[in-house]
């Protein structure tokens, strides 16, 4: 990801035996072969005499039936993404159409950017091309409120994505994008969480905006944060985030814009509606009455 080699490793600096297992392993991440297809490549290697040290995976029954979520668990040993960040948010009861406190998995965008300046070609990382006035000026503003000089610029979208085969049932799809990249880094997305379209309630994008916003402000400061996003203490499963915190990021971002139909900025920032009395949007004082039909 934004790395300067077109491949996710240096094919001379790489074994043969070592590539073949990232190959196969990059085939199955991207769809192109099935886990069971991945697995029988990555047996058939090991019986070949290509040592287990230079594949993702030890050789496993073909007849499991938990196969692809084995194989799953073995790319993830060695991961560098930043581990799920878990937050109690309200989400509605299909049923009761209640909300009620659950429990939310997203990843924190502090700690994506703070990964992707320490493995990215920083001059891309850098690159603003692609940002528009009104977005450059915002990243400008912040390099001076921060008092900094270089600063990078990322987003965050929201949109509904469809979730099942006839498209009846969407999620609410949150992602991170870096606005200012050009060529194919352009249209990069990096989902942070995604939540069921009947669980969103009235508080349940504000709960989930506070998280975001807590992540974003660290982002901002350059540094880790020294408690979770409600001021509470750190729970057993952010040991990792516990001793990281108060330390540098190692660079400073900003949130110069926010990606969204107007139906999102309605929900998630409260924009007045179309169908309000108050006016359809800030810039103007256009009323519905008013718009010729």
């Amino acid at each position: 990801m934004l790395s300067k080699r077109g491949k996710p490793y240096n094919p001379n600096a790489v074994a043969a035996r070592r590539r073949l297992g990232l190959n196969v392993r990059n085939l199955f991440a991207s769809n192109t072969v099935s886990a069971r297809q991945a697995q029988e490549l990555f047996n058939d290697a090991e019986a070949a005499g290509v040592e287990r040290h230079n594949l993702p995976t030890r050789s496993r029954d073909m007849n499991s039936k938990n196969l692809a979520r084995d194989l799953r668990k073995s790319f993830l040993k060695r991961k560098m993404w930043p581990a799920e960040y878990q937050a109690n948010i309200r989400l509605l009861d299909r049923h009761t159409k209640e909300e009620s406190w659950q429990p939310v998995a997203l990843l924190n965008v502090h700690e994506l950017l703070q990964m992707l300046h320490r493995f990215a070609d920083k001059d891309l990382l850098a690159d603003t091309s692609l940002l528009d006035p009104i977005s450059r000026q915002n990243l400008e503003d912040c390099k001076r409120a921060a008092g900094v000089e270089e600063m990078f610029a990322f987003a965050i979208h929201a949109d509904g994505v469809p979730c099942n085969w006839d498209r009846t049932e969407s999620a609410e799809v949150v992602s991170m994008s870096m606005p200012g990249l050009p060529g194919k880094w352009q249209h990069l997305r990096i989902p942070l969480t995604a939540i069921p379209h009947h669980a969103i309630g009235p508080n349940t994008w504000d709960d989930l905006f506070e998280v975001i916003a807590w992540s974003a402000t660290a982002a901002w400061h350059g540094v880790n944060p020294l408690s979770r996003h409600d001021n509470a203490a750190w729970q057993p499963r952010d040991s990792a985030r516990k001793k990281q915190a108060g330390t540098a990021l190692g660079a400073h971002f900003c949130l110069p814009e926010v990606r969204g139909d107007w139906k999102m900025f309605a929900d998630t920032f409260h924009f007045p509606r179309h169908n309000t009395l108050e006016g359809i949007c800030w810039s103007c004082s256009c009323k519905l009455a008013e718009v010729p039909i």
